[in-house]
Formats: C-alpha cells, sequence, structure tokens
C-alpha cells in the first residue's frame, strides 16, 4: 500500500532501522514473495503459525530473534516514532516488558518491547492455554512495566505511532497526515 510514495512498510522499517541491530519482518506464505524486496537490512520469515493471527507472528520473530530485548511494531501504523521506540527499550530494564497502556485499560500489545526470551516462553504459554490475544503474553510474565500513553506526548504529541491503516477511509487519513507532515519537515 503506498502512502506519499513509500510502501507503509517502508515508514516502519525506517524508524526501526535507526535503533534496532536486527530487524525481522515476519508475513503470510502469500505476501512472503513481495516482502522480499524490504529484505535491505531485515529477514522476512513466513509465519510459522499463521492461524494465530498477530500472536504467531510475535512467536515467530521472537523465535527466530538473536537479541536479548525485542521490539515489537506493526507493519500497518506508518507514523510509529523512533524516540518512542527508544523510550521503550531504555524503560524495560529489568523488567520483561514494557507496555503502553490508553487511561481506560487498553494495551497497545503490538507497540512493546520486551526480553526475547522470557517472552517466548510467555506466547508458548500463551499458545498452550488457548489464550490467543497478543495482550494474553503479558498475563504469563511476572514483570510488565506498563506506561501511560499520555506520558508518551514527550515523544509523539499526537500520538501518531498509534495511527493503524484498516480500511480504505484509514488510508485516506494516512495520506492527509503524511502530506501535512512532509509540508511541515519542508517548512521546519
Amino acid at each position: 500500500m503506498d502512502l506519499c510514495g513509500r510502501a507503509m512498510i517502508e515508514w516502519v522499517l525506517g524508524e526501526i532501522r535507526e535503533i534496532a541491530s536486527e530487524v525481522i519482518i515476519v508475513t503470510t506464505r502469500k505476501n512472503l514473495k513481495g516482502m522480499s524486496k524490504f529484505q535491505s537490512g531485515a529477514r522476512v520469515l513466513e509465519d510459522e503459525i499463521p492461524a494465530l493471527g498477530p500472536l504467531g507472528g510475535v512467536y515467530t520473530g521472537l523465535k527466530h530473534a538473536r537479541c536479548k530485548i525485542s521490539l515489537v511494531a506493526p507493519s500497518d501504523t506508518p507514523f510509529i516514532s523512533g524516540d518512542f521506540m527508544k523510550f521503550l527499550v531504555r524503560s524495560l530494564g529489568k523488567h520483561q516488558a514494557v507496555v503502553p497502556r490508553w487511561p481506560n485499560g487498553y494495551l497497545e500489545a503490538l507497540h512493546v518491547a520486551l526480553k526475547t526470551d522470557s517472552a517466548l516462553q510467555a506466547v508458548m504459554e500463551a499458545i498452550e492455554s488457548k489464550s490467543l490475544s497478543v495482550r494474553s503474553i503479558f498475563e504469563h510474565l511476572s514483570d510488565v512495566e506498563f506506561v501511560d500513553i499520555e506520558s508518551l506526548r514527550r515523544y509523539d504529541p499526537q500520538l501518531l505511532t498509534f495511527f493503524n491503516v484498516n480500511t480504505r477511509e484509514d488510508l485516506k487519513k494516512a495520506r492527509g497526515i503524511c502530506e501535512r507532515l512532509v509540508c511541515d519537515e519542508g517548512n521546519g
């Protein structure tokens, strides 16, 4: 999906590549060939448990990760903030996970920093217990740091990190945001 002249995943990769020593893209078998063009600086893997949706993708990424710390970021959030993701990593410390949480308690489970080994174990436990929501991972970890979303505005004032594109209407909004951001950068 094109957004201001770039594939949407390129927006995400541009931020993640700046902060991660290893980048893994997990995708379906159907999309595997199309993702190969993004392999520069990334490993593209087929989701090993596609029937589990995002949880299967997280499992596959963690299973193949070589680093002690993993970042999870969805490919449909083109305005993800690298500064925000760096903050998650810095906040991890001795915690097993750092998870943004909205005032209503909703967890942004696909924008997290994780200790790879303990998170992989938690994913396997979630799968075994048939808890197939990505949020269920955190129920299987003993030390999770929940970060108030509002405190993250210093890294992403409009919280665009969490804007995801799932519909044509979302794409239309994303194109408007993209054009404003490009104009702001040109005037800044």
